[in-house]
This record gives structure tokens, C-alpha cells and sequence, in this order.
């Protein structure tokens, strides 16, 4: 069979990082050169290149006696020397000890040696991509010295790694045997890191090239290749391709060694599965008789080979093999969430193309995926099939059950939110949602200031926003707090402290790369002056805070996401199943200072299902003027149906303030309050001019 399928598809655009290469035990792989050899490979501009590293060692020099302005200054010229990437790779090779030591320096000097290493890493990922030259370089492996031919291949190799196959392969097809033979010598003496452009060969339209390929994996002795040559050994068009791929074979079926090796991609097994060494955030695809690389997260890689195995293993037909797929599906999506999160924006298409296939399963695999998934502990993607069985059929309730008894926190979130779709009221869906419901994004803030008086009422006003504040007295404890801390909105430091100058305290929290970005105020005085890193302030308030804060970042946006949905859920069970919501009144009573998308659902719930001792709640978010409108219209609509329920007593005097405010929807809500609490009818008269 030489179809295309399941090693070509369209090309995709995508962000990519680049993976270190290590070599893998277990393998035949290629010996690498250390970092400083590798690079002189490479050609680059010598003059500016010299240029670049005289001022560089002109700032260490200046660094290494302790004049570290000066230092800082001659690091700006390189940067502003704005070297080319092979200039900057240069850089790298000759000056790899002291771009160490100005990491460890931390600051503006890590800064400036991280520019210098990320100038560097996109030359090598460039320069390992490029086909023409690899191709040109190619042609010494048909040389007549084998002392050349024995160079190029060692260049190739370490140069190119697998893209220097993408030449070989497509001369597999050549109508000169003796280039087909040096071709196919130069292949197998590359190591397994070309097992992946290899097997996409043998997909090739072209028998002589599938039966070098073929020829290659089994001299490689890669075991990752033992599915497909068992495949071809039975299904290849070629009757000479099935009597070379069966002489390298192994006995057995070749569905079920697809299925063997799907996982082992899955589970990235140390062994069977894909390593570090081998992704270049490329997957190989045969473009009809050669091969193409398809670039793409690196993160992606493995998974895709895995859905591939299992895809093929499906059309062979093994009834097992749709659960892979479907957790392999799950698994790709997942990544390409966090990525988009990250700022990807371009891989939203490619996400919604692979959400899309994964529906066209039948929902009793995505069933058996969430099953096996959440036995595995594997979180993201049960998550995900939790996703892609919400809205579907009621015959996911037993699997979503399973993930809301067996999951971890997140996990028995998104199935509750699932069942509870599906009408499911009973108490452990609702106690999912409620403990869901209360997850906070929280603002924290850390302070450092000696000053009780002081810091007491920066304190209050940044707990009236809803932020959290860690103080210390000191710098020493400011450092503890710091380190025992995951994130951090802000810090406020005063000048000077009991231990330190805030100078010296900003210089040690910018080392922390946790929070390269996270805003410093300094309260400053007449001596503190300029500070890099921080804006100094004669007085900080809490506006001045909460207004320097940078968004809140993924995963906290994530959690006020996952708390909205779960708080409209009972919402809606309130509505549905009042009963059984009412267990949880006393957590939804606790959110309603928070977040709109928060707090509205849950005061809709204690209108619904509370009682007497919730009126105070409501009327305390009725009263605040400083909520939005949309919230004390909900406070109040949920209180008139509150005080209609239970006949309780309201304060009048609050009602009848909000309602004078001129907000119609507002004074209509109130209305309705007064109206349900048997108050005293206000009479509004028509009187004609």
C-alpha cells in the first residue's frame, strides 16, 4: 500500500521553540560535537563579529573590577551593535563562561545574556532547517574519495540532523543505481534521529524509495519501525517491497504493534517513544516521492505521531485503537490551549480543527477515553474529553461520573459542570460546583515597610479591592514572604528599611525571573533617587497599586472562568432543583463580594434557596455604591424573592436610598423589595399641567 495516509497533510503555520538535543541510550544515534566545535561549522561576518566581542570583553573587564555602570554601558553597545545571529552565535562560543557568570549576576546583566543566548538559538534553529544548503552539501556523499563521502556525512549529521535526509531520501528514487546505493549507505549511517523522515518515506508513491527506507530502518534496527515493516511486509503494492520488508519484519500483527506503538509515543515511553533528541518541532510527511518536514510545537510532535499509529492502526482494525486516538486528540488539543493561552494566537484554527475531528468519534469512545484517561491520572486530557462529551448524549452520564469521583480538583470541576448539563442535581455534582464556584484569581500584594500607621491603612485600602496583602517589617522578611511565594501583583517597598536601602531589595527580586515583570512602588524620600526596575513615589495609595497591575495571566484567568461557570450552573439547578442547592447557600453567600460573573449567579441562588440570615448579604451589596449596577439590581431582585419566600424584614431606609438614585432598573427592583415586605404603598399620581 503506498498511499499517502497517515504521513502527509497539509502544511500548518505554527510558533515554535526550539528542544536541546541529547543523545539516547538504547539507539544507534549519531555522535554530537560539544557546543564550541559545532559552531565553527557555521560561517559568520568576522569583522562585526569582532566588533561585538571586543566590546563585550571590554564590559567584562569592567564587571570583573567591580564597575558595573560602566559594565552595563558597554553591554548596551553590543546590544545596540544589533550583531546578526551568526555574529551573536560567535559571541556565544568564545564567551560561554562569562555569559554564565552574568546570569548568575542577575539583572540588567542576565538580561542582556539571555538576549545574547536567544539571538543565538534562532541562528541554530535556522541553520538546521535549511534544506537548499543541506541538499547542496549533499552532494559530497557521491563523491569517489570515501574520505569525503565519510565528512559529508558526518557534517550532514551534525549540522542538519534530520533534514539532511530530505536530499538522500528523494535520491533514493534516482535512475543511477550507484546513487541510489551511496544514498542509501549515507542514511544509514545517520542514527535514529532520521527514524522519523525514514518511516514517512516509506509512504512514498515511489516503490524504490519505500524500499529504501524500508532497507535503511531495518539496518537501523530502530524498533520503532518493526509496525511499519510488518505492514509492508503484507500490504505493500510492490510485491519486491513485501519481500524486503518481510525478510526485516518481526512476526505478529501489525494492528497491534501500530496500537503498542501509538502508546508509546502517547506516554512519550523512555524507550519506544519519541526523546528530546529527536524533535525539532517538525513532523515528517511524504509530499508524494520524498519527504517534507511540517513545522510545529514541539510539544505536538510525539502526540501526532501517536494519533498517526492509532489512526492506522484503526484502518487495520483494531478495536482498540479509536480510545487511543481519542485520548491522543484530547491530548493535542489540551497543549494547544495552554499555548494559545500563552499569546498563540495563530493556533486557534488548528485547535478547532482538532476539536472538530474528535467529535466526529462515536461518543462511546470519547466515553471509554474519559475512562481510561482519568484512570490514568492523565488530568489535561480527561479534562478535554470531559469537554467534548458536555452537550452531547445522556449516555456520558456514567463516564462523567467516573471523573467526578476518581479527578483530581479541576478535574471533577469539569465533569460536574458536564452532568450538571445534563440535568444531574445530586450532591456530589453540587458540591463540585460549589467548592469550584469559590476558586478566587486573588491580587496579591507585598509589602515591606517598617511604619505600622503607614502600612495599616495602604493595608485597608487594598483589602477594600478585594487584594490580599503580605507584610513585613523588614527586608529579611520581605525575602521569605518572596520566596515562599507563587505569585505576586506588586511590590511595595519602603526607603529605607531597618536592613536595607530598597535599592539593594529591588536588585534581589528582579533575580527572582518569577517576577522579572511584577510592578515595584517604592516610597521613596528626598535621598532615594532613581532606581532601575522600580518607579519610586513620594506616597503610594492603593489606586497607585491596583492600577499598575499586568493582566492576571492564564491560569488565574482560568480560575475566575471555571468559578463563572460553576456559579451559573447552580444558578440554574436553583432554578430547576431548588432542594438540592441549599446545602451549599452559606458558600454561595461568601462569593457575592466577588466578581460580577461571580457574584450574580450567586445571589440569584440565595433569593432561590436561602433564608433570614442571607437578607444581610444582599442588602449589603444593594448598599455598596461602589458595585456596579448590574450587581445591586441582581442583589436586589434576588432579595425580593428572598423576603416573598421567608417574610423577612428588610432595612426600608436602604431600599428607599438606592431606589432615589435615578437608576430605573434599580428603583424597580427596589420597588418590588417593599412591595414583598408588606411595606406601606408609595403613591405616584398623574397630575395634569
Amino acid at each position: 500500500m503506498s498511499g499517502s495516509f497517515p504521513f502527509s497533510s497539509a502544511p500548518q503555520p505554527f510558533r515554535r521553540s526550539h528542544m536541546t538535543r541529547y543523545p539516547r541510550s538504547g539507539r544507534k544515534t549519531a555522535f554530537h560535537l560539544l557546543l564550541g566545535l559545532a559552531l565553527v561549522l557555521i560561517p559568520t561576518s568576522q569583522a562585526s563579529a569582532q566588533d561585538a566581542a571586543a566590546v563585550f570583553n571590554r564590559g567584562m573587564a569592567h564587571y570583573h573590577n567591580g564597575n558595573y555602570e560602566a559594565a552595563q554601558a558597554a553591554f548596551r553597545e553590543v546590544v545596540s551593535l544589533a550583531p546578526e545571529q551568526v555574529e551573536a552565535y560567535a559571541l556565544l562560543n568564545e564567551s560561554q563562561d562569562a555569559l554564565l557568570e552574568l546570569m548568575v549576576a542577575g539583572g540588567e546583566f542576565e538580561s542582556f545574556a539571555r538576549e545574547i543566548l536567544a539571538s543565538a538559538a534562532t541562528t541554530s534553529r535556522e541553520a538546521v532547517r535549511d534544506l537548499d544548503a543541506a541538499a547542496d552539501e549533499t552532494e559530497g556523499c557521491f563523491d569517489d574519495s570515501y574520505e569525503v563521502r565519510a565528512q559529508t556525512i558526518f557534517s550532514l549529521t551534525m549540522k542538519y540532523g534530520p533534514f539532511a535526509s530530505v536530499a538522500l531520501i528523494k535520491e533514493l528514487a534516482s535512475q543511477k543505481e550507484s546513487r541510489r546505493l551511496a544514498a542509501l549507505y549515507a542514511l544509514t549511517r545517520m542514527g535514529s534521529e532520521i527514524t522519523q523522515p525514514l518511516l514517512a518515506a516509506t509512504w512514498s508513491s515511489n516503490a524504490d524509495v519505500r524500499s529504501g527506507a524500508a532497507l535503511a530502518l531495518g539496518q537501523m534496527g530502530d524498533p520503532r519501525a518493526m509496525a511499519r515493516l510488518t505492514d509492508m511486509a503484507t500490504r505493500d503494492e510492490s510485491g519486491a517491497v513485501r519481500v524486503l520488508a518481510g525478510k526485516l519484519a518481526r512476526p505478529g500483527q501489525a494492528a497491534e504493534m501500530y496500537l503498542a506503538q501509538g502508546w508509546a509515543y502517547l506516554l512519550n515511553d523512555s524507550v519506544m517513544g519519541l526523546s528530546s533528541a529527536e524533535n525539532y518541532g517538525a513532523s515528517w510527511v511524504t509530499d508524494g516521492v520524498g519527504v517534507m518536514p511540517i513545522d510545529m510545537p514541539e510539544s505536538l510532535v510525539g502526540l501526532e505521531a501517536a494519533k498517526r499509529c492509532f489512526l492506522r492502526a484503526s484502518e487495520l482494525g483494531n478495536p482498540s485503537a479509536s480510545i487511543g486516538l481519542a485520548q491522543a486528540y484530547a491530548a493535542e488539543i489540551t497543549v494547544l490551549q495552554g499555548l494559545i493561552a500563552d499569546g498563540n494566537d495563530d493556533l486557534e484554527s488548528v485547535m478547532i480543527a482538532q476539536s472538530t475531528s474528535a467529535l466526529t468519534l462515536p461518543l462511546t469512545v470519547l466515553e471509554a477515553g474519559l475512562v481510561e484517561a482519568t484512570k490514568r491520572k492523565a488530568i489535561g486530557t480527561a479534562r478535554t474529553l470531559v469537554g467534548l462529551l458536555d452537550g452531547g448524549s445522556s449516555t456520558s452520564i456514567e463516564a462523567l461520573k467516573t471523573a467526578l469521583r476518581e479527578g483530581t480538583p479541576s478535574l471533577r470541576y469539569a465533569a460536574a459542570q458536564a452532568l450538571a448539563g445534563f440535568g444531574v442535581a445530586d450532591p456530589g455534582v453540587v458540591n463540585a460546583l460549589a467548592e469550584a464556584a469559590s476558586m478566587d484569581a486573588l491580587r496579591v500584594v507585598h509589602l515591606m515597610d517598617d511604619q505600622d500607621r503607614r502600612a495599616m491603612d495602604l493595608s485597608e485600602g487594598l483589602t477594600s479591592f478585594g487584594i490580599a496583602v503580605i507584610r513585613s517589617t523588614d527586608a529579611a522578611g520581605g525575602y521569605i514572604n518572596m520566596h515562599r511565594s507563587v505569585m505576586v501583583d506588586a511590590f511595595v517597598i519602603a526607603d529605607p528599611l531597618p536592613d536595607f536601602f530598597a535599592r539593594r531589595v529591588v536588585a534581589e527580586i528582579r533575580k527572582d525571573a518569577r517576577f522579572a515583570d511584577t510592578p515595584i512602588l517604592v516610597m521613596g524620600n528626598k535621598n532615594t533617587g532613581d532606581i532601575d526596575g522600580a518607579e519610586v513615589l513620594g506616597s503610594v495609595s492603593a489606586s497607585d497599586i491596583v492600577d499598575g497591575f499586568g493582566p492576571l495571566g492564564a491560569e488565574r484567568e482560568g480560575y475566575l472562568a471555571t468559578a463563572a461557570a460553576a456559579a451559573s450552573s447552580l444558578a440554574k439547578m436553583a432554578g430547576d432543583h431548588t432542594e438540592a442547592v441549599r446545602p451549599v447557600v452559606t458558600v454561595m453567600a461568601g462569593i457575592i463580594g466577588r466578581e460580577d460573573a461571580v457574584s450574580i449567579p450567586a445571589m440569584f441562588i440565595l433569593g432561590r434557596a436561602g433564608a433570614k440570615p442571607e437578607v444581610a448579604s444582599l442588602v449589603a451589596v444593594l448598599g455598596e455604591s461602589s458595585r456596579s449596577k448590574e450587581a445591586r439590581v441582581a442583589a436586589a431582585k434576588a432579595l425580593a424573592i428572598l423576603v416573598d419566600r421567608t417574610g423577612a424584614s428588610v432595612p426600608v431606609e436602604v431600599i428607599e436610598s438606592a431606589m432615589s438614585e435615578g437608576h430605573v432598573e434599580l428603583a424597580r427592583a427596589c420597588a418590588r423589595i417593599l412591595g414583598a415586605a408588606g411595606e406601606a404603598h408609595r403613591p405616584a399620581l398623574v397630575v395634569p399641567e
